[in-house]
C-alpha cells in the first residue's frame, strides 16, 4: 500500500508523522510520498527533512490536482492519504486493511483514524454517537450515511484507505486546488457511493491540529505557530515516538504538545 502525505511549511510536524509511521506503525518509508508546498523561510528545514528521510519521495507542488491524480494513477491497488500534522500510535496491518477493501467492494473505505474509542468530535467540539454496527473479526463495520460526527465522514484524506480505481474516479470528477478543497469537494459524491465503512476496533492514527497553514477554511486548531515549531526543528529537537505509542485518544483530532514530546 502506498501513502501520499500533504505538507505545507510544517517540517517539524512532518518529521513527527514520519517518525511515528516508521517506529510506531511499522510502515516502510519507501512507500511514502510527500507532496509539499514550502515558503522560502522554511526551505532550510525542508532540506534537513530530505536528508533525514532519503527513502521518502518528495514532490514539489506545482499543480496540486494534476500531481495528486498522477500519483494515484501510479499507486498500488490500495492507497491512503495523510496530513503532516497526524501521528501513528500503534502498528498498522495495512495488508489486512487492503485485503478487506479488495475482497469487499461494497465497503467504501477502511479508516485508520476511527475506532470504538472515539466518542468526541473535535471540529464540532462536542460528543459524538458511536454508530450501531457489526463486529467482524478484528474490525467494526457501520453505515456512514446515517452516522454522527467523524463517523459520518467517510471521504477523508486524513488516514483513510481506498481502492485506487474508485478514488481515482472520484478525484477525476472533482475540481480542487489544495488538500482542503479536495476533501471538501469530494463530499458531494457521497450519495452516489457505497456507504459502508470499516475500521479496526481501536484507532491507530490521529490528527493533532496545532495550527492552520491555509486560508481557505477556518478550521478549529491550537495556537502553536509553525514558526515556533520550525525553530525547534532547526535547533535539533526531535519527536520521541515512544511517548505517543498506544496513546488513548478520544477524538480523531486531538491536540498534543509536540514540543513536550521531544528528545
Amino acid at each position: 500500500m502506498k501513502w501520499l502525505v500533504f505538507s505545507r511549511n510544517r517540517a517539524f510536524q512532518l518529521d513527527c508523522f514520519l517518525r511515528s509511521a516508521r517506529e510506531n506503525a511499522k510502515i516502510e518509508l519507501s512507500d511514502v510520498s510527500i507532496l509539499y508546498k514550502y515558503d522560502p523561510e522554511f526551505f532550510e528545514s525542508l532540506e534537513i527533512l530530505k536528508l533525514e528521510y532519503p527513502k521518502c519521495r518528495f514532490i514539489d507542488e506545482i499543480n496540486f490536482r494534476e500531481q495528486t491524480i498522477e500519483w494515484v494513477e501510479k499507486a498500488t491497488d490500495t492507497l491512503s492519504f495523510a496530513t503532516d500534522d497526524a501521528l501513528f500510535t500503534r502498528e498498522v496491518n495495512t495488508t489486512f486493511a487492503s485485503d478487506i477493501l479488495l475482497q469487499n467492494p461494497r465497503i467504501l473505505t477502511f479508516s485508520l483514524r476511527l475506532g470504538l474509542n472515539l466518542d468526541w468530535c473535535y471540529p464540532m467540539n462536542r460528543l459524538q454517537i458511536i454508530p450501531n454496527g457489526q463486529l467482524i473479526s478484528q474490525t467494526f463495520v457501520w453505515d456512514s450515511r446515517s452516522a454522527d460526527g467523524d463517523w459520518g465522514y467517510p471521504l477523508s484524506v486524513d488516514g483513510h484507505v481506498y481502492r485506487k480505481q474508485e478514488i481515482l474516479e472520484i478525484f477525476k470528477r472533482t475540481f480542487f486546488t489544495n488538500p482542503n478543497t479536495l476533501e471538501a469537494n469530494i463530499q458531494s459524491l457521497k450519495p452516489h457511493l457505497h456507504s459502508a465503512a470499516c475500521c479496526f476496533l481501536r484507532s491507530s492514527y490521529f490528527n493533532s491540529p496545532l495550527n492552520v497553514v491555509q486560508s481557505v477554511y477556518t478550521n478549529r486548531a491550537g495556537q502553536v505557530t509553525v514558526n515556533e515549531l520550525d525553530k525547534a526543528y532547526r535547533s535539533g529537537k526531535r519527536f520521541d515516538t515512544n511517548l505517543v505509542k498506544n496513546f488513548h485518544n478520544l477524538s480523531a483530532h486531538q491536540e498534543v504538545d509536540l514540543l513536550e514530546l521531544c528528545k
